[in-house]
């Protein structure tokens, strides 16, 4: 849910929580109505099976009687997996409170003295629901995001969008909020947010709302879920035209960037920074015509509190002078908005979304029904956000001359709906994250591990990978970074000392370029340090690798994560970068087929980006496994595997670089002998490895 920026909005939900909250109520129970539904035990007719038989004491033992067996009833099932609609509790699916826990990494590095004793003895006396809570309200945040995803399509009503969605979480947490208080145990986060086009944030149907989603049109859906008054808020955009490709592209890796740069001590301008720098470098086309994409500037990010969604702190999308600092616990919604228009919004049209003031003036309140609503809001919303339709389902009825005096009064907040220019698009990408006092956990961003060097997790790798790794591992990682030392040699000889062949335009600064397989960490640094150093613009620049441990170990402005390219890369990051780079390691696919990696690698450059695939061919393989004998014939299968991914072939050239016997790869120092003659060389493992492979 969008904060004004303070230069706009001065005012805040900060809360102090009433007596009347408290996370005592749980979260875990079932809706009422559904206990049997979903009850796990077992029926207690199994008390009367299989009843021993007794003797009767009137005769003497004569004749024993037989208690007449009750039918057995059914057990009901316990359901382990999530139905389409959502509608299993998520604490059913993760019986004893064991939610996904998201990814940590612990500070190292410059940032390891971050683990200290005290701070550990901070962690030791968190609450210890605070993490659980948030867990919960993540997965249940998650399972329902996807499946919007999923199911919203064009001719829709944004009724029947909204309800879908908010009924989903309510069965999800197990609380439908038609009693009283009972929202406030668990339940919507605030009111899904439904905005079209021009409107950024805060709009949502009312009753009576006709409105069906377009074709044309670009939905932002912003979801809030809570549980005990710990709030995940997280949004996305949809587009149903591809034309509007870049203007998402732009806001999703504007607010990855923001994730990406989040951490104990950063200053909220200069983070603001990086974000207005990313979202500024894409352009989008719409009908002919070419936008710039402009970072709204008075909507922000925000620190989230309990039963609060707008803390004190937030985040700008533009750079600023704000000099507040991240701190340990504070609980970030870092949102961007994005648009076509002025890059300004300002309120207008109906209003949907309202909030009681945790703090409101001493009002001496005269109209009856304001001091009805009052108390109903306070009962069954406390401080989190509301919207109409919530007090029709709760049956109330002719409440806006009360709801409108209690809002002039300043008891209660109204959010009117937040738009730029008519006819202009915007589009909004928001996660929350938390900032714990040795790690940063996304509760919204599922696999992203963050610290001094950003690292992803690591998905499964194939044999064949495993054994060369372990290998190298093993030596120290000397004879890998000796081998990707001489490959970039090869190369760089090869290409006339050219690294990159994009017709992208880099002295435009802001681009995203990724190394795949880019290690980094050797002594001279390989391809990606290389570019930088050649460009003389700005840029972005990113790392992966299969192997973490090949990162350099002190920072060096350049941003690494641990990813092997044999499995899809995590959705945040596809459509954001302008170039994607890979070299000599298609080979290490097997078992599985290169295409797999390539189409995998397709879905990374935004519309108009750029993907640099350069394997070596023409040499005989050594005896010394089936590797090798894969990447001699690499090179020759690019061409049709590329245009079997989707992808055009616009030039191809071939160079050579000869080496011989004892073939020089850099100065006299490092000469190094070679097993093979010209254009033979073994450039696909290093000494001492070939067996392995």
């Amino acid at each position: 849910m969008a904060a004004r920026s303070p230069a706009d909005e001065s005012k805040t939900l900060s809360v102090k929580q009433s007596d009347s909250v408290n996370g005592s109520g749980g979260a875990n129970g079932t809706a009422k109505g559904d206990t049997a539904e979903t009850s796990g035990g077992e029926s207690d007719d199994d008390a009367d099976e299989h009843v021993p038989e007794s003797t009767t004491a009137a005769t003497g033992g004569q004749a024993k009687k037989k208690k007449k067996n009750k039918k057995k009833k059914p057990k009901k099932k316990v359901a382990t997996v999530q139905t389409d609609p959502p509608s299993v509790l998520i604490s059913q699916l993760f019986p004893n409170d064991s939610y996904p826990k998201g990814e940590e990494v612990a500070y190292k590095d410059d940032n390891s003295y971050r683990t200290t004793n005290e701070e550990e003895r901070y962690l030791g006396n968190i609450d210890s629901n605070f993490l659980s809570d948030y867990r919960q309200a993540a997965e249940t945040h998650r399972q329902v995001r996807q499946w919007a995803q999923k199911t919203i399509k064009p001719g829709q009503t944004l009724m029947e969008i909204a309800d879908g969605i908010e009924n989903s979480v309510r069965r999800l947490v197990g609380h439908d909020g038609l009693t009283e208080g009972d929202a406030i145990i668990a339940g919507m986060g605030f009111p899904t947010g439904l905005n079209l086009d021009e409107i950024a944030a805060h709009y949502s149907p009312n009753a009576g709302c006709k409105k069906v989603l377009q074709q044309n049109n670009v939905m932002k859906v912003d979801i809030g879920v809570h549980v005990n008054g710990r709030i995940v808020d997280s949004a996305f955009t949809m587009a149903f035209d591809p034309m509007y490709d870049n203007l998402l592209a732009a806001v999703k890796a504007a607010t990855n960037t923001g994730v990406c740069e989040a951490g104990i001590d950063v200053r909220l301008g200069e983070l603001g920074e990086y974000i207005q720098e990313t979202m500024k470098s894409y352009e989008c086309e719409i009908n002919g015509t070419t936008y710039p994409i402009k970072p709204i500037s008075n909507l922000s990010g925000h620190t989230i509190l309990p039963y609060s969604i707008h803390g004190t702190k937030s985040v700008p999308s533009v750079k600023t002078n704000d000099t507040t600092k991240m701190e340990e616990g504070d609980v970030f919604a870092i949102e961007t908005f994005g648009s076509t228009g002025n890059g300004r919004c300002y309120s207008q049209g109906e209003c949907s979304h309202y909030a009681l003031n945790s703090n409101p003036p001493k009002v001496n309140l005269r109209v009856l029904s304001a001091k009805s609503l009052l108390s109903t809001i306070k009962k069954n919303f406390s401080t989190i956000p509301f919207c109409r339709r919530y007090l029709d389902r709760i049956g109330q009825e002719k409440y806006l001359l009360g709801l409108n005096n209690l809002v002039k009064s300043g008891i209660v907040e109204d959010y009117p709906p937040l738009l730029d220019k008519k006819g202009s698009y915007t589009a909004q990408f928001e996660h929350t994250i938390l900032l714990r006092p040795n790690t940063l956990w996304s509760t919204s961003v599922p696999d992203v591990k963050m610290s001094t060097t950003m690292i992803y997790p690591g998905e499964p790798k194939g044999a064949t990978m495993d054994n060369f790794m372990n290998m190298t591992k093993n030596k120290g990682h000397t004879p890998e970074i000796q081998r990707l030392m001489d490959l970039h040699a090869v190369y760089i000889d090869a290409m006339n000392g050219q690294l990159i062949l994009t017709t992208i335009n880099l002295e435009e600064p802001g681009k995203r370029i990724l190394d795949s397989g880019t290690a980094d960490g050797v002594p001279k640094g390989t391809w990606l340090r290389g570019v930088r150093s050649s460009l003389s613009a700005q840029h972005h620049y990113f790392g992966s690798d299969i192997e973490a441990e090949l990162f350099p170990s002190q920072p060096d402005g350049l941003t690494y994560f641990q990813h092997s390219f044999q499995e899809p890369w995590p959705t945040f990051l596809t459509n954001t970068f302008d170039v994607v780079h890979v070299r000599g390691s298609l080979v290490g696919s097997s078992p599985k087929r290169p295409l797999d990696v390539i189409k995998n690698l397709t879905s990374l450059p935004k519309p108009g980006g750029w993907i640099q695939l350069m394997e070596m061919n023409g040499f005989s393989p050594p005896n010394n496994g089936p590797a090798m004998t894969d990447s001699a014939k690499m090179a020759s299968e690019l061409a049709p595997m590329l245009q079997e991914a989707g992808m055009q072939n616009e030039e191809e050239s071939e160079d050579c670089s000869q080496f011989g016997e004892e073939g020089e790869t850099g100065t006299e120092d490092s000469k190094r002998e070679w097993g093979f003659s010209a254009c033979e060389a073994d450039f696909g493992c290093g000494e001492g490895l070939e067996d392995e492979l």
